[in-house]
């Protein structure tokens, strides 16, 4: 079950609000442990503490949701630093008459049972809204219970919105087998890292920084790596000249080519050529690579495993 059906079923659901309270527990007490009588949203507004739900426990600072369902056995404990937060009590139905499809996702996942833990990136819309229900609801009115009844839609649009947005968002791992995927795909085009960067979606510096973070090389360097290892597959298989072979894997100038195969390699194209032909010689240097091949370190090729995203070398 999706994300997206999640919000359908937030979409289509009637909400009620049934209490919102604000409490603060100091350093070495606790909340315990007892069981919501409602889908809950626990919000903390300062402090540091473990919050527990059911089994679950999340350690809550500033500015964190907590969500749980009916039934949740809520304990909060392990106050390092005075913890002040929200409780924000509601119920939600499906309106009727619904489809039975609606049911069915609802009995496969209930959203409104879930327990979740989240940091919002932008806190201050959430707060603001949760601090303006609790003035609401405290003044008891019925226009004012109405308005608190508007104000928790309004939260829980703005919560799931910040959930989806995170949720969207690529991870460093992600970012680094785009590019290494775009890289062993392209590797024979014109390519900059500035393009590179563009078409993975981040600035340069910052793949820059989780490439070498990840492969202790930069992107312009695996690339070199890649062609370098594509020509010398091509040297082996194809009796064509060498201005062949640079064309095929990304090199405009077959001498910038062959200079550059001499530097990292140890020799030169055409020795490596010869080599292939002569056990003899392979064997005395089975891998045909210099010492100082990337900075005289072995760094391995990788490919993106389709299945999984992880790596194989």
């Amino acid at each position: 079950m999706s994300f997206q059906d999640d919000l359908l079923l937030w979409n289509h659901a009637a909400l009620k609000v049934v209490d919102v309270r604000r409490a603060v527990i100091q350093p070495g007490d606790s909340l315990r442990a007892h069981q919501l009588t409602a889908g809950s949203f626990l919000c903390t507004v300062q402090g540091k503490a473990c919050v527990l739900l059911d089994e679950a426990q999340y350690q809550a600072g500033p500015y964190h949701v907590c969500h749980a369902g009916k039934g949740t056995v809520l304990a909060i404990d392990y106050v390092q630093e005075a913890l002040e937060y929200y409780l924000l009590q509601y119920k939600a139905t499906l309106a009727l008459p619904c489809r039975e499809e609606l049911l069915r996702l609802q009995q496969k996942r209930d959203p409104f049972q879930l327990a979740h833990s989240f940091t919002p990136r932008y806190p201050l819309p959430l707060f603001g809204t949760v601090r303006q229900m609790h003035e609401k609801w405290q003044k008891a009115s019925m226009l004012d219970r109405l308005h608190a009844k508007a104000l928790l839609h309004q939260f829980v649009y703005e919560w799931l919105q910040q959930r989806q947005e995170q949720a969207e968002e690529p991870t460093a791992q992600s970012l680094v087998d785009k590019a290494i995927r775009l890289i062993e795909e392209q590797f024979s085009e014109k390519m900059t890292l500035h393009a590179l960067a563009s078409q993975v979606g981040c600035q340069e510096r910052q793949l820059q920084r989780l490439f070498k973070a990840a492969l202790a090389v930069g992107p312009m360097e695996y690339l070199l790596r890649v062609r370098l290892e594509k020509a010398k597959d091509l040297l082996l298989k194809l009796n064509v000249p060498l201005m062949d072979i640079a064309e095929a894997v990304g090199f405009t100038d077959s001498y910038y080519f062959s200079r550059l195969f001499k530097k990292y390699v140890g020799i030169s194209p055409s020795q490596f050529r010869k080599m292939a032909g002569q056990p003899e010689l392979c064997r005395q240097n089975p891998s045909g690579l210099s010492p100082s091949f990337i900075g005289g370190k072995s760094v391995p090729l990788y490919s993106i495993n389709n299945e999984n995203g992880s790596h194989s070398q």
